[in-house]
């Protein structure tokens, strides 16, 4: 099995931040972004990446970073999965900052999405 990238990298910085991982039960990045967005009262914007496993949505705030994704990106020739404990084909939210206790309200919010029976994953770093 390959390496998560994100992974490799976070583990070899001296950037002190953690990142809190949630399995989204959708394939529909385009359909799922407004509708989490909203529900976070956030302003997500679609981005590209190879990073990030192509397409994507990330809102900057004061806490920190909010990226929704693919959980793997299908043009890779190997599938590398972003989460190995995730389906390939559902998507991930990261919530990306130096304190985790900051993303408490958010978290809150985005668990009654019962829609996406939002998943918290082991993907702390």
């Amino acid at each position: 099995m390959s390496v998560n990238p994100r992974r490799e990298i976070r583990q070899n910085s001296l950037y002190e931040a953690s990142v809190i991982a949630f399995g989204i039960n959708s394939n529909d990045l385009e359909a799922a972004a407004p509708v989490i967005a909203a529900a976070l009262g956030l302003a997500v914007k679609p981005h590209e990446g190879l990073f990030h496993g192509g397409d994507y949505y990330r809102a900057e705030i004061e806490q920190g970073t909010v990226l929704l994704q693919s959980n793997c990106d299908a043009d890779a020739v190997s599938e590398v999965l972003f989460e190995d404990d995730w389906p390939k084909d559902r998507l991930i939210l990261y919530f990306d900052g130096r304190d985790d206790d900051t993303w408490d309200p958010y978290i809150k919010k985005l668990l009654t999405l019962a829609e996406f029976k939002p998943k918290r994953l082991s993907a702390i770093f």
